[in-house]
């Protein structure tokens, strides 16, 4: 299982360069910032953080749910950091890291070592 060290925004990432259409899965403005994480993998970590903005504006609860929503989806262990404003540098599986703004928030999903 290979692993990687990212910066959320920083250098050894990919990044998408920019806003993208996200069809069934938000009408809010999703810009991806960085990440590793097969295209698929993404829209339902984008659909899952919508879906929990609609149901709740509390970063944690946003949170939780995509949390819950990957590890039910994907073998866990997943991570996932919601706010405004925030610094990170985390250690993860390659090809499980993706950093995204949807509307004014931030979110940081990726999944660690058993």
């Amino acid at each position: 299982m290979a692993v990687a060290t990212t910066e959320a925004g920083g250098a050894g990432a990919k990044t998408s360069g920019g806003e993208e259409d996200w069809g069934s899965a938000t009408r809010r403005k999703v810009v991806v910032k960085a990440g590793d994480m097969e295209r698929a993998m993404v829209v339902e970590a984008v659909r899952l953080a919508d879906e929990a903005m609609e149901q709740s504006s509390v970063e944690m609860d946003i949170a939780r749910h995509i949390k819950r929503g990957f590890d039910a989806k994907y073998p866990p262990p997943w991570h996932a950091v919601v706010g405004r404003k925030f610094g990170s540098y985390v250690t993860h599986e390659t090809g499980h890291f993706t950093y995204f703004y949807i509307a004014h928030l931030a979110v940081l999903l990726f999944k660690s070592k058993d």
